[in-house]
């Protein structure tokens, strides 16, 4: 989790990451629907319980049947992921779509994985996080008219990135992000880049300023900011944007959440997670 304090009326996103730590290949199957609107409770399967010890009601269809995963999974598609010495998967879950939690309490959340049901292999995480839902609701994204300011707001610095993104101005791009940060949030980048020397690492981010640079084939079609909220402490801010990308076939939709942190008077994006958004826009 990027965040521990979370709105009513907003998502509470957990990222499980997957690592093989072995010298050897590893692998694992994913069971879903391709028909899913959201992702299944099936290899990973978060648990949440409140400050008691209970697990807090669970929406999960099959679960709220009595049904067994392993029974569940039967007449699902399946994929095999593969992963190379050291090499890590990272799979993002929206816990307010396999639980019924009510603003205004504490949790706790510890993941367990499931790499394949036939083998009855269970593992679980090394940690266990705990998150609180206000009850308040997210505010929502407005500027009074009253207010008389130069400076850019962290959505305002959002939209100027992907706006040079789409135009290809990668020079207006870089200027609004904090490269040194934000190269963690890229895995193909992050572990050589911890790893590297002083000069080793102006290396590693040259190549990282290409990779950013890069024509891609899934360009960017329409972007539309959904949400902003700077924290208490006015250096760092959460902005969240449903962006559309080119695809053969269908547009592909995104929710993307940027992280920006004040610098001075400017905002610079220090960190970006993006998770897919399934079904038909309305």
């Amino acid at each position: 989790m990027e965040k521990r304090n979370f709105y009513a009326n907003e998502a509470v996103p957990l990222r499980i990451v997957i690592k093989n730590l072995s010298s050897q290949n590893q692998s694992f199957t994913i069971y879903e629907r391709r028909d899913d609107t959201v992702p299944p409770y099936t290899t990973f399967q978060p648990v949440v319980y409140d400050m008691k010890g209970r697990e807090c009601e669970t929406i999960v269809p099959y679960r709220m049947e009595n049904r067994y995963t392993a029974d569940a999974v039967k007449d699902m598609d399946r994929r095999t992921i593969e992963l190379r010495a050291d090499e890590e998967f990272v799979y993002s879950m929206n816990l307010l779509d396999v639980y019924q939690l009510v603003p205004g309490n504490t949790f706790r959340v510890r993941s367990y994985f499931f790499p394949n049901f036939g083998e009855k292999n269970i593992l679980y995480s090394d940690n266990e996080l705990r998150f609180t839902i206000q009850a308040d609701t997210l505010r929502p994204l407005k500027m009074d008219k009253s207010e008389k300011t130069n400076e850019i707001t962290p959505s305002e610095i959002t939209l100027l990135v992907l706006n040079a993104e789409k135009s290809k101005n990668w020079q207006r791009m870089l200027k609004y992000i904090n490269l040194e940060e934000f190269i963690n949030s890229y895995s193909n980048f992050i572990q050589s880049y911890s790893r590297a020397g002083r000069y080793e690492r102006e290396e590693i981010r040259d190549k990282f300023k290409r990779y950013l640079c890069r024509d891609r084939a899934d360009y960017l079609l329409n972007y539309e900011i959904i949400s902003e909220d700077i924290e208490d402490n006015n250096r760092i801010a959460h902005v969240v944007v449903e962006v559309e990308r080119f695809a053969p076939r269908i547009t592909e939709r995104y929710k993307y959440h940027y992280i920006l942190e004040k610098n001075s008077n400017l905002w610079l994006i220090i960190s970006m997670e993006a998770s897919v958004m399934k079904g038909v826009k309305q």
